[in-house]
């Protein structure tokens, strides 16, 4: 174990211990403003979803009602991740995980995916066919209980920072271990946490151990009175897993999006204001001079989509739903209309393609950002906002790198991506610097894994 360097551990507050099984007087009024919200959700929810079969099997998971344990002869280790970034990150570490299992007196384990989000659900699906999956249970004490009744996991690991309080309460009650990999805690976290120092003691020691990003995450959780020998710096996976540049770009998709050589931009996880920002820039670019500029919005969320054509539609023209290109039911007639993407899970074959990205949740919105590492990773340039408090790390590598552009505003956003895009050989060099600054970070999976061995989680 590697005491976090430099961390302040003699300032960090020392929380009383509590027992994590037992609840706090706040884990009673979360519960009640759950049974409030509930009263309210749950009707709505079976209503949505009687005429779709999907959503029916995301409301019976949301309250419980997971697949029964198949297998009871093998371990079974539960990997959560709540929405699509997070789901992402179990793939390299299942695969650094599944390495040692051809070494001599390593048990195999059954992984069961869950996820929260539709978003996390429908990627969980396109990237474990193979393995056990389910829906993330709402954090209630009927629907965590019966959940880990059918699912029986020997073990609970968390990707980045979930920290269920009735879920966490439930598995220490069964003596269920549980840990939090990829760990980060922002700073806005750890100041909420601090108010509530009996509550934070029982849910933070409900888990066996911390493998964080960075120091930083470190020193916040010693700082809420997390004993040394629970946190370990590991890294970040979203610096493993990342796309493999060698792979040629899909023919299909180049068919449908009449690619022909006009560079492209792409705004990927884009929140409001960001598609109105993007659109208002490139007809601004346009008329600057680079008449064939190709715009792509993947929002972050596809339930916007219609919002979103309302949005962009006056300013560039009317939108084409991607969606509708790959069934064949519209085909592109204008090059110069915007795509909008409207599916999930097409981003990472859409970045081949692009010239330049802006990564949303950043601009005019306090989101935190959103991965900036993937087009990095195949050599394309970065433009994001100042709202990067969810990525830090990847922001500033990049930015170390001289492989991103921090813009604040619409005319910045403008200038950036006006010079990137007038200058080729100056678009090449910095997505090359980014691809570049990657390689020395990665390895968090392997090490995470190797972790998790040694800890019998796995």
């Amino acid at each position: 174990m590697n005491p976090a360097e430099g961390r302040a551990a003699k300032s960090a507050l020392r929380l009383p211990p509590g027992n994590p099984a037992t609840l706090t007087v706040f884990d009673y009024i979360y519960m009640l403003a759950g049974a409030v919200a509930a009263a309210g959700a749950v009707p709505i929810g079976y209503i949505q979803s009687r005429n779709d079969a999907a959503a029916r099997i995301r409301f019976a998971g949301r309250l419980g009602f997971a697949a029964a344990r198949a297998d009871h002869d093998i371990r079974r280790v539960l990997f959560h991740g709540v929405s699509v970034g997070e789901v992402k990150l179990i793939k390299p570490l299942l695969a650094a995980a599944r390495a040692f299992e051809n070494a001599p007196g390593i048990p195999p384990f059954a992984p069961l995916v869950a996820s929260t989000t539709p978003a996390g659900i429908a990627e969980s699906e396109r990237l474990f066919p193979n393995d056990a999956r389910a829906v993330f249970p709402i954090d209630f004490p009927g629907c965590a209980s019966r959940f880990i009744k059918k699912t029986s996991p020997d073990a609970v690991v968390f990707m980045e920072w979930e920290m269920w309080p009735l879920f966490l309460q439930k598995t220490a009650s069964l003596r269920i271990p549980a840990c939090v990999v990829n760990g980060r805690i922002s700073q806005k976290t750890f100041e909420r946490y601090r108010i509530l120092p009996e509550y934070a003691a029982r849910r933070l020691g409900a888990i066996s151990f911390f493998a964080v990003q960075h120091a930083a995450h470190a020193e916040r959780l010693a700082g809420l009175g997390v004993e040394d020998h629970k946190i370990t710096i590991a890294g970040n996976m979203k610096f493993d897993g990342l796309p493999d540049p060698s792979v040629a770009p899909d023919e299909e998709t180049a068919r449908l999006l009449k690619i022909d050589g006009a560079p492209v931009l792409i705004a990927a996880s884009t929140h409001a204001p960001e598609e109105a920002i993007v659109a208002r820039a490139a007809a601004r670019l346009r008329a600057r001079g680079i008449q064939t500029l190709r715009i792509i919005i993947v929002p972050r969320h596809v339930d916007r989509a219609q919002e979103i054509e309302t949005t962009i539609s006056p300013i560039l023209g009317p939108a084409v739903r991607w969606s509708l290109l790959k069934s064949g039911a519209q085909m592109i007639q204008n090059p110069l209309s915007p795509i909008l993407i409207d599916t999930i899970g097409d981003l990472e074959k859409l970045y081949r393609f692009a010239t330049a990205a802006f990564i949303g949740g950043s601009l005019q919105n306090d989101r935190g950002g959103q991965n900036m590492l993937e087009p990095a990773a195949l050599a394309v340039p970065v433009v994001h906002g100042p709202s990067v408090a969810n990525f830090e790390e990847a922001a500033r590598v990049l930015k170390e790198a001289g492989a991103s552009t921090i813009v604040g505003d619409e005319d910045a956003f403008v200038s950036a991506v006006g010079a990137l895009l007038m200058s080729p050989e100056a678009c090449r060099r910095q997505g090359l610097k980014g691809q570049t600054a990657l390689a020395p970070h990665r390895g968090a999976a392997s090490r995470t894994a190797k972790l998790l061995r040694e800890t019998g989680f796995l």
